[in-house]
């Protein structure tokens, strides 16, 4: 009798410790917290042709002109696969610049500026994981642990559709310079005009910061790889004699397409065409910090517009 009753004790006192944990394991399921949305701004670094440093070392591969930066905007939302991986869908909007001024080559006077816009599919690693605050120590009012501050940590890769506009500036007004073919594209002998479509391949790392249990604050360094030379409309093609684009493309194409010698109003005569830039692809980077919130779900997992 006394060893049933001292089972019984031991039984109800196991249940009472371990209830609170129980509770909270299932407060943070993340099964029922896989749904998050987020916005937030940041900034742009364009590496192209326009701005570029003389090759140098490690200016060959990474550098930014502070002069350049422009803004970035974006939204999206996220989905756990697994308490350490994620998936989200992302759209951005911003501007990319560079100009031969702040790079190794200001007496080309290359310049340029291209609205951007990114949507993007990007799958997350978190090799530091969301550790959520138990209170367990608390509420039995036992010796608690030291304090440790962990902030989730990840890296993402993914793929992206981008769309961008090129644009030079010249005789008091921006000039878009995919139709004015300053390489001669689509002239006889010369390449197709090129898409202001193209494909890019995002890859980085972000931290979370805790705000509440639900929301947060990410931050998130991007760099993007594209499929294109022309973000800039600069690349190695050759560009034809200046009299071939005064008789086809007229006065602004033939100065947007050779600006050697600080001539920007006006064109500078060359006989027999040239090469403006290199063959090497055109990159970007975003730096974003964005506020993020956990979605509400229904009884059987779906999002619901309501936010905890």
């Amino acid at each position: 009798m006394l060893k049933s009753r001292i089972h019984k004790i031991i039984f109800l006192l196991s249940v009472i410790l371990l209830l609170p944990t129980f509770l909270h394991g299932q407060f943070y399921n993340w099964k029922r917290l896989r749904y998050e949305v987020y916005a937030g701004i940041g900034a742009t670094n364009f590496m192209g042709d326009a701005g570029a440093p003389v090759n140098k070392e490690i200016l060959s591969y990474v550098w930014v002109n502070p002069q350049a930066i422009r803004p970035v905007a974006q939204i999206g939302g996220r989905y756990s696969l697994s308490p350490r991986q994620r998936a989200r869908a992302n759209i951005a909007f911003g501007m990319l610049s560079n100009d031969d001024r702040y790079g190794g080559m200001p007496e080309r006077f290359f310049h340029f500026r291209s609205p951007i816009i990114e949507l993007a599919g990007i799958y997350e690693y978190y090799i530091i994981g969301d550790q959520p605050k138990r209170n367990r120590y608390r509420w039995l009012h036992l010796p608690r642990r030291p304090k440790r501050t962990i902030f989730p940590t990840y890296i993402f890769a993914g793929v992206a559709g981008i769309y961008f506009n090129p644009q030079a500036y010249t005789r008091g007004e921006w000039h878009n310079l995919q139709p004015l073919g300053t390489a001669g594209q689509g002239l006889p002998g010369y390449k197709d005009p090129y898409s202001r479509v193209s494909v890019a391949f995002p890859v980085g790392i972000g931290m979370k910061f805790k705000v509440t249990k639900f929301q947060s604050i990410n931050v998130e360094a991007g760099w993007r790889f594209t499929l294109t030379d022309y973000i800039d409309d600069i690349s190695g093609d050759p560009f034809p004699p200046t009299q071939l684009l005064l008789d086809t493309r007229g006065e602004i194409a033939a100065i947007l397409s050779y600006r050697y010698g600080g001539l920007i109003n006006e064109y500078t005569y060359i006989s027999g065409g040239g090469i403006r830039g290199g063959s090497w692809i055109d990159q970007y980077q975003f730096v974003t910090i964005s506020y993020c919130a956990i979605l509400k779900t229904t009884p059987k997992g779906r999002p619901k517009l309501e936010f905890y």
